[in-house]
């Protein structure tokens, strides 16, 4: 699935450690080669800049340290969430760089590579320069709201690079049980660095098991991608579960396996992962009101069981639903949704608990409430007079661990998929499910199929994922990283299309008599939801010269999931024969792509 990426540096830490611990961050696999310093001068005639590191991607050669960290960082989604993030990073990690240039006298000497008075370059070089530069970073710091550097969601290259360059400064100082006196920020920066890039070498192996479906689960399996740790993810079938049962700690679900030892409960679970990964709060009062949110949240959830195994159809009592909404879900809401508005009032950080970085409720409400926001028959306006709430939730979301957790799950369809391999001429096996499976399957996943693509065994999931891999493997990705990238918007646009129309999807599958309320939902959510949206794609084909979205040469991913997609709505629509009215470069790069298809 990924290059091969071969490391090649000295066997010492100094600049080829950021580069590892990268690595070990993203969780990346590579060769790391270390030379002995004798063998160097046999190896410089075939170095790009005759220095070390080097980091070849499938032979391809790349030098310098930062241009690496940046490039994998880049690859791996540490680089930033925008440019103007990914620059200001890039300015810290620079900034540092220059530091450790303004003390190489002293470093050389210190070192034993050339010869000199260490202690007087100490503190005529080394000395000075410290206490300018350090200044600098703990400023950075402190308008953080996020404990990284360029106040990022997650750390960014240059939080690797100033960690690791840290790290190797603490062996060359004499007085480094010293370094970080008046620079806290900078020592708990640097701690949650090294914990980060370690975690891979000493973490156990975490087995979740849950259902086929989200509901308590997920808030776990969030957790862990927010922690950027692997797990196993077993999903069991509701049937299967009498039989699993006794495996339990307490007859119930999910469950999480920490190198073989069981424990149960959802609060329980995520309270471990987020105190294991450095999510659990700063201090033991932060994590006692963490709890307290967290409780009083799932106080919440237990008063309104009556309402919730009701609308999410585990017994059958429709003509209760909407009378339970009234009298319990609606009241019950309007109790509990002032306490957690009245929380992030109170903070500073825009987190439930005032923290820093988010804690575990933070994760367990947002989970919950998208949750919610399927059941709630008024979900569109489940954050109304919640303004806080609702500016948490989007915060959340938004954050890249979660939008790649989110846009892994299982998708709408495979067929882009199918249509990929075709315009390609790419061979591959076909496994499909059965008509007579599928019923048992909807139950647990709403309009949604579970596309795998194994490549010579390994497994990879998601729609999307599948299909940017296949393209980029054949040419069909764009010719270079922004056009990629404005491929990917487009695709993520759609999806958010569909999304939107959720309540619309859930009406045209429903497998009982029609509904009053069907015409109305198509009326009010499907209806306004494609003209707001066809109008982008009508554009962005507008701005194209080729006819295809991102105006490529040739076709890219976004131009297979959108037609198929298209072809999906078209199918659900009661007015397909207008589908195209008032798009008429949609129509024809549709007819385009399914003629390339044929």
């Amino acid at each position: 699935v990924m290059p091969h990426y071969r490391l090649t540096y000295f066997d010492l830490r100094a600049r080829g450690e950021p580069i590892r611990m990268m690595f070990a961050i993203a969780g990346v696999p590579y060769e790391d080669e270390r030379i002995h310093i004798d063998d160097f001068a046999g190896l410089v005639k075939d170095l790009p800049f005759g220095c070390l590191p080097v980091l070849e991607v499938d032979g391809v050669k790349v030098a310098q340290t930062i241009a690496i960290l940046r490039y994998i960082a880049r690859e791996t989604g540490f680089a930033g969430p925008d440019n103007l993030t990914a620059a200001i990073a890039d300015s810290l990690a620079d900034q540092y760089a220059d530091f450790v240039m303004a003390f190489m006298p002293w470093q050389m000497v210190n070192a034993g590579y050339v010869p000199g008075d260490k202690d007087a370059l100490y503190e005529s070089v080394y000395v000075p320069a410290k206490a300018k530069h350090f200044p600098y970073f703990e400023a950075a710091i402190k308008k953080s709201t996020t404990g990284w550097y360029a106040n990022t969601p997650e750390l960014t290259h240059a939080d690797v690079f100033i960690a690791a360059s840290l790290e190797w400064l603490k062996r060359m100082d004499k007085n480094a049980d010293t370094l970080f006196d008046g620079f806290p920020l900078m020592e708990a920066q640097y701690k949650k660095v090294t914990i980060a890039s370690s975690a891979t070498s000493i973490m156990p192996h975490y087995k979740l098991t849950y259902f086929e479906l989200r509901a308590r689960g997920e808030p776990i399996r969030m957790m862990f991608a927010i922690a950027g740790i692997p797990y196993e993810d077993q999903r069991i079938k509701l049937e299967d579960y009498p039989d699993f049962k006794k495996e339990t700690p307490f007859g119930c679900l999910p469950m999480l396996e920490v190198d073989g030892v069981k424990f149960a409960q959802t609060l329980a679970i995520l309270r471990y992962v987020a105190r294991e990964n450095g999510y659990g709060g700063p201090d033991n009062l932060s994590a006692a009101i963490a709890d307290a949110l967290a409780d009083q949240y799932a106080d919440f959830v237990t008063s309104l069981q009556n309402w919730l195994v009701v609308t999410a159809g585990y017994v059958e009592a429709d003509e209760f639903q909407d009378a339970l909404y009234q009298s319990l879900y609606a009241p019950t809401k309007a109790k509990n949704f002032p306490f957690f508005e009245a929380a992030l009032k109170k903070s500073t950080t825009g987190w439930y608990a005032n923290t820093p970085e988010l804690t575990h409720v933070d994760v367990f409400l947002a989970a919950s409430l998208e949750w919610l926001t399927r059941l709630d028959k008024n979900g569109d306006k489940l954050f109304e007079g919640y303004p806080l709430m609702e500016a948490h939730y989007k915060k959340f979301f938004a954050l890249p661990a979660i939008q790649k957790h989110v846009a892994e799950r299982p998708d709408a369809s495979a067929e882009p998929i199918r249509m990929m391999f075709s315009v390609a001429g790419v061979p591959y096996e076909d496994h499909r499910f059965t008509k007579a499976e599928w019923p048992e399957l909807k139950k647990n996943f709403p309009f949604e199929a579970v596309p795998v693509l194994e490549v010579d065994g390994v497994q990879v999931a998601q729609t999307l994922a599948i299909l940017r891999y296949v393209a980029r493997e054949n040419g069909f990705a764009g010719p270079d990283n922004l056009t990629a990238a404005i491929a990917d918007s487009l695709a993520d646009q759609f999806v958010d299309f569909l999304t939107s129309t959720e309540k619309w999807l859930i009406s045209c599958f429903n497998d009982g008599p029609p509904k009053g309320d069907e015409e109305e939902i198509y009326k009010t959510v499907y209806v306004p939801a494609r003209e707001k949206h066809f109008a982008y794609f009508e554009e962005a084909l507008k701005k194209s010269t080729t006819g295809w979205y991102a105006g490529t040469p040739e076709p890219t991913h976004a131009d297979f999931l959108i037609a198929e997609f298209l072809e999906f709505v078209g199918k659900l629509d009661k007015n397909a024969e207008k589908l195209f009215d008032g798009f008429p470069l949609m129509e024809a790069q549709y007819k385009k792509i399914k003629n390339k298809v044929n």
